[in-house]
C-alpha cells in the first residue's frame, strides 16, 4: 500500500488528492495539523480516530503539529452547536489542556510531536489586527455553514464571537504554514478557511482531511466489530445527558428529539443534585429502562429460528442521578427502609427519598426481567435459554458517608449474580466469585474454547453440580486500593490510613476493623498472602 493510499484509508473527504501526491513526491517532512480545545477534562472516541490519522502521518515520517486551542477554547467552537457554547476560565482550560496531553500521547509519538498553544500568537494581536482578519471572510460565506444557516433560519442567536471561530482556527494554518489539517466532517468549513487565508497570503493552500464522526444515532456503532449480529449500542446515562446537549449523539437521545422529550430529559438532568429524588416529566415509555427493556424484547423477536443466540441488555439504573417516573414514584410512597450505616451527612428523610428512588428503580428493572420470561415462554425458549442477572457495580446509597461506587466496602463491590437454566443444580451459594468469570461461562455453554490466556473462570461445573468449589479467593483493586475476599472474610490496604480487615458474617456492615486483633490473625495473614503474591 502507497503512503497516498494509506492516508486516504477510512478518510471522509480528501481536499484535494493530487495536491497532496505531489507534496508526498517532494522528499520532505510535511507539516500536518491538528487542533484540539481543551473544553473538558477527557478526549472522546472521536479524538481517538483523528489522532490515530495523525499517528499515521507520523510513521510515514511527517511532522505533527498538535495545536492545543486555549484562546479558541475562550470562544468555543460552534461546530454543530445549536446555542452560544458557555465560556471557561483560564484556568479550567489550562488544567483541561494537561489531561489532553497526557491522553493524546497514549497514541501519538510524543518524541515527534510538536505541541502549541495558539495563545503564542493571539494573546499578541492587536485590535487593528483582528479587524484585519475579519475582513477574509463575509456574513453570507459564514451563514453557509449548515449550523449557522440553521440557527439564523430558527432565529436562534449567533454571536459575532462564533463567526471569528473559523477565522482563528484557519489563521492557525497561516502561522504554521500548514500542509495538511486533520479534523471531523463537522470540521470541514474551519479547515477551507484555513486554505482560503493562506491563499490570501500567497501561501501554499493546506490540504483538508476529514475523518467520520462517531454518531451512531441508529445504535449500530462498533455492533459488527465486536460480533454481534444485530443490537442498540446506546448511550450511558450520564454520557448521553452530557454529550447530547446540543446535538444527540446517541439513539436514545435522538429517540427524545423525535418525540421533542430531549430538552424535557436534559433540564431534569441539569436540574438535580446528588440526592434530588422528585419525578422526571418524561412518560414511562420514553424513560430510558423502559425504553431499553422494549428494545430487548424486539431483538428477541428478531433472532433467527432454530439457531443459538445470546442477547445482553444493559439498563442505565439503578443509577444516580435518582430520576424515575411518577407511576415508579409512587410504588414505594410511604415506605420506610433503614437508614444508611455509620452516616451522618445528610438528614434522615432525604435518605429515605433517595433510597424509595433506588428500590423503584430496581423493582422496574424486576418487572422486566419478569416480562422477558414471559417472553422466553412465549416463544418456547424458556428451558433452553441461560437467564443470568448482575450488575457492573454496586451503589454506596450513604453508607460509611459515602455514595457511588469505587470503594472497596461490601456495597460498592458486591453485586447479586443470579444464573437459573437447564441444568443448574445448585441453589444459593456464598462461594466467591467476580463478573469476570461470565466470558468464559458464556463461551463454555456455547461449546467454544476458552482462551488460556484469560483469568475468566468457567461457572458451569459449578452451576451444574459437578464441583462444590470455584474459587478459593477474588481479588479487586482500584487506584491506591487492592482487596481480596473469601466469601466470608476481606483484607483491604491502601484504601484508608491502615489496612482493614473484616468478618463480614459477624460484622456485615463492615464497622469493626479486626486488622490488629490477635483472634483474626490466622485470617488476616492468609488473604494477605493471596495479594501479594499476585
Amino acid at each position: 500500500m502507497s503512503a497516498l493510499e494509506l492516508i486516504k484509508r477510512n478518510t471522509d473527504q480528501l481536499i484535494n488528492d493530487d495536491d497532496l501526491a505531489k507534496r508526498l513526491k517532494e522528499n520532505r517532512p510535511l507539516r500536518v495539523k491538528l487542533g484540539v480545545d481543551p473544553t473538558r477534562p477527557d478526549l472522546t472516541f472521536g479524538h481517538w480516530v483523528v489522532f490515530n490519522k495523525l499517528r499515521q502521518f507520523q510513521d510515514l515520517g511527517h511532522e505533527a503539529i498538535l495545536i492545543i486551542g486555549d484562546y479558541t477554547a475562550l470562544i468555543g467552537d460552534p461546530s454543530g452547536q445549536s446555542v452560544l457554547r458557555p465560556v471557561l476560565t483560564k484556568d479550567e482550560i489550562k488544567k483541561n489542556a494537561e489531561t489532553y496531553l497526557q491522553q493524546a500521547f497514549k497514541v501519538l509519538d510524543k518524541k515527534n510531536t510538536r505541541v502549541r498553544y495558539n495563545s503564542e500568537w493571539f494573546e499578541d494581536m492587536s485590535f487593528e489586527d483582528a479587524l484585519r482578519l475579519t475582513r477574509k471572510m463575509t456574513v453570507a460565506r459564514m451563514l453557509e455553514r449548515d449550523d449557522f444557516a440553521k440557527r439564523y433560519g430558527e432565529n436562534t442567536p449567533i454571536s459575532i464571537v462564533e463567526f471569528l471561530y473559523p477565522l482563528v482556527q484557519g489563521y492557525d494554518s497561516l502561522v504554521l504554514d500548514a500542509d495538511v489539517e486533520i479534523g471531523g466532517t463537522d470540521q470541514l468549513f474551519n479547515m477551507l478557511v484555513g486554505r482560503t487565508i493562506q491563499k490570501d497570503a500567497k501561501k501554499q493552500e493546506q490540504i483538508v482531511l476529514t475523518m467520520p464522526l462517531l454518531v451512531g444515532l441508529d445504535g449500530k456503532k462498533n455492533l459488527e466489530a465486536w460480533g454481534f449480529s444485530d443490537g442498540i449500542n446506546n448511550e450511558g446515562k450520564m454520557d448521553g445527558a452530557n454529550s447530547g446537549r446540543e446535538t444527540p449523539q446517541g439513539p436514545y437521545l435522538q429517540f427524545l428529539e423525535n418525540r421533542g422529550l430531549r430538552q424535557t430529559h436534559l433540564d431534569d438532568f441539569s436540574g438535580r443534585i446528588k440526592t434530588s429524588s422528585f419525578a422526571t416529566a418524561l412518560p414511562d415509555d420514553a424513560y430510558c429502562d423502559n425504553w431499553i427493556g422494549q428494545n430487548g424484547l424486539d431483538l428477541i423477536d428478531a433472532v433467527p429460528t432454530n439457531k443459538p443466540w445470546f442477547l445482553q441488555v444493559n439498563y442505565n439504573g439503578p443509577h444516580n442521578p435518582w430520576d424515575i417516573t411518577e407511576s415508579m414514584k409512587s410504588l414505594y410512597k410511604d415506605a420506610q427502609f433503614p437508614n444508611p450505616n455509620a452516616n451522618n451527612d445528610i438528614d434522615s428523610e432525604v435518605h429515605q427519598d433517595v433510597r424509595r428512588n433506588y428500590s423503584a428503580m430496581v423493582e422496574n428493572i424486576d418487572r422486566w426481567t419478569g416480562l422477558f420470561l414471559d417472553k422466553l415462554t412465549e416463544c418456547g425458549e424458556l428451558e433452553n435459554t441461560i437467564i443470568v442477572f448482575s450488575s457492573d457495580h454496586g451503589e454506596m446509597l450513604g453508607d460509611q458517608n459515602l455514595w457511588g461506587k469505587t470503594q472497596p466496602y461490601h456495597p460498592s463491590v458486591s453485586v447479586p449474580l443470579v444464573i437459573a437454566g437447564p441444568n443448574i443444580k445448585h441453589a444459593q451459594a456464598n462461594n466467591p466469585t467476580t463478573i469476570l468469570d461470565l466470558p468464559a461461562t458464556f463461551l463454555d455453554y456455547a461449546n467454544a474454547p476458552i482462551p488460556d490466556t484469560m483469568d475468566s473462570r468457567s461457572l458451569r461445573p459449578f452451576l451444574e453440580g459437578q464441583t462444590n468449589t470455584h474459587r478459593e479467593v477474588v481479588l479487586s483493586s482500584l487506584r491506591n486500593w487492592r482487596m481480596v475476599y473469601d466469601g466470608r472474610f476481606k483484607y483491604v490496604e491502601g484504601f484508608l490510613d491502615t489496612p482493614q480487615f473484616y468478618d463480614l458474617e459477624t460484622d456485615p456492615l463492615e464497622n469493626h476493623n479486626l486488622v490488629t486483633d490477635p483472634n483474626a490473625a490466622e485470617q488476616r495473614d492468609r488473604l494477605k498472602t493471596h495479594l501479594q503474591t499476585q
